[in-house]
């Protein structure tokens, strides 16, 4: 049972709400979430700055579900949220990335935030297939010859590549995550709020800082509150390797001239005034 300690008091409260546990088929028991539909375990795995959001997970493609002051939303069955949550600092915005249906039949709908508190969802999008990842079908990469299909043609019958969100800085204007293309890891992104996603592979040549580009970092997993900092790992090495990215600073090429700025708001205020974001050399590598 998804439960909350309180440090100060050194109590813990079950987040019971809207969990009931009902006899298994295979002789054990399972969680009947809001008496619709059946989940073998229900996990709580982050929490707002303030306590007052929960996050976590059920045991079905790790279906999201959260709790806001103890009540609980089915993350999953209202807007295909999956995989992992991030959440603002004040437990007012959850993000994460949503699908509908599975297997050939899945259709990815993009990153969106949930306001917790207004109730209302806003899309962030996502990558695009072929321009920022390929599209496989049947081991067939539909964006090389003799397909040559676009990201339009793709998301039509597709929708948009699942992206798992891994963390964020405290008002979500920085989000990180990681592309999975048929369930699996196939690099990271990164969302910055003006500019929006890339991938992480971009987001480092852009900047110049090509011992990152060639470690092909597949998640940054840890982002600090203001955005300015980052930790990151390689996925599937033999020995765990952590990379710890210093992003206090950041190019932007203005008319021709590259100017070093604050990251991420001075970078973002000088884009959306005209500036693009990189160095001037490595804008189109």
């Amino acid at each position: 049972m998804p439960t909350v300690w309180n440090t100060k008091t050194g109590k813990a409260t079950l987040l019971t709400d809207g969990i009931e546990f009902i006899p298994s088929s295979y002789g054990t028991v399972q969680a009947l979430i809001n008496g619709e539909r059946t989940e073998a375990w229900v996990r709580a795995d982050r929490v707002s700055g303030n306590g007052r959001t929960v996050t976590g997970s059920g045991n079905n493609n790790n279906s999201q579900l959260a709790w806001v002051d103890g009540k609980l939303r089915d993350t999953y069955k209202e807007f295909g949220a999956l995989n992992s949550s991030v959440i603002s600092v004040d437990g007012e915005l959850v993000a994460f990335g949503t699908q509908r249906g599975f297997g050939r039949s899945a259709f990815g709908e993009g990153v969106k935030v949930w306001n917790t508190v207004t109730d209302e969802v806003t899309l962030l999008g996502g990558l695009r297939w072929c321009e920022d990842v390929p599209y496989f079908y049947f081991n067939n990469n539909l964006c090389a010859s003799p397909f040559n299909q676009t990201h339009e043609d793709i998301v039509q019958t597709a929708g948009l590549p699942l992206n798992m969100v891994l963390d964020a800085n405290d008002d979500l204007s920085v989000i990180t995550g990681r592309v999975l293309i048929n369930g699996m890891p196939a690099g990271a992104t990164i969302y910055i709020d003006g500019l929006g996603w890339m991938t992480g592979e971009e987001f480092f040549t852009k900047q110049g800082v090509v011992e990152a580009t060639n470690l092909m970092t597949n998640g940054i997993f840890g982002v600090s509150s203001d955005g300015s900092e980052m930790m990151a790992g390689v996925v599937g090495l033999p020995t765990p390797l952590t990379i710890e990215v210093d992003a206090n600073k950041a190019f932007v090429c203005d008319k021709g001239q590259d100017r070093e700025l604050s990251f991420p708001k001075q970078v973002v205020k000088a884009v959306k005034a005209g500036a693009k974001f990189g160095r001037c050399a490595h804008l189109d590598t």
